[in-house]
């Protein structure tokens, strides 16, 4: 198993009956809308909606893993704990919550910050998701004799938990006083725990009343 692009890495523990063409995946949050400037208010409540995107990782198939991006909607909240120590959740549509810790240790604050600031923070989270697919593959009629055929198709459920862990340092800088640009390294890992079952199903004789 190769890890990821990006810094990016899974322990990967998969308990596995068959293989299947049907793969397992997961996906994990690419996205960081967390710039450094935190408010100087304590118990400062902010509230957002928006998008982002996730990459997929295909574990059973892809050598490198990657698999590609997909965008989910999600909503996220935050409170200021204290001065420059924010504490924020998101939830998306992928069924993936996220929790984390940002505080800001360089630059001026939300309410003092103004064109021309430089703002550093550091961000610690955890991300917990849980995926589970139905799958179907189709199947084929063999050993037919008269009006009866066995029909075998292939189908099965995998579902898995996934625990990850990113720690980030963000740096911005002030366009205006409203835009800002910011960006930073991040790095994540985790752990992928879960099973996958198929079964080769034959459905009931085909007959004819005439």
């Amino acid at each position: 198993m190769k890890y990821s692009p990006l810094l990016t890495s899974l322990c990967l523990i998969i308990l596995l009956s068959a293989c299947s063409t049907n793969p397992v995946s997961v996906s994990m949050s690419t996205s960081r809308f967390d710039n450094p400037e935190v408010s100087s208010e304590p118990l400062s409540v902010n509230l957002a909606l928006g998008s982002g995107s996730r990459t997929i990782l295909n574990i059973e198939t892809d050598d490198k893993n990657f698999s590609g991006n997909d965008i989910y909607a999600f909503a996220r909240g935050n409170i200021t704990a204290t001065k420059g120590l924010e504490i924020s959740i998101s939830s998306d549509v992928d069924s993936a919550t996220h929790i984390g810790i940002k505080y800001q240790f360089y630059g001026a604050h939300t309410e003092q910050s103004t064109k021309g600031n430089i703002s550093q923070a550091f961000t610690l989270g955890y991300e917990r998701n849980e995926t589970n697919e139905w799958y179907y593959s189709g199947g084929d009629y063999i050993a037919c004799e008269s009006l009866y055929c066995n029909y075998v198709a292939e189908s099965g459920y995998w579902q898995h938990d996934t625990d990850v862990y990113d720690i980030a340092w963000v740096v911005c800088y002030k366009l205006t006083d409203r835009d800002i640009i910011y960006g930073g390294p991040f790095y994540q890992w985790g752990q992928l725990s879960g099973y996958k079952s198929t079964a080769n199903n034959s459905t009931e004789p085909l007959e004819s009343d005439g």
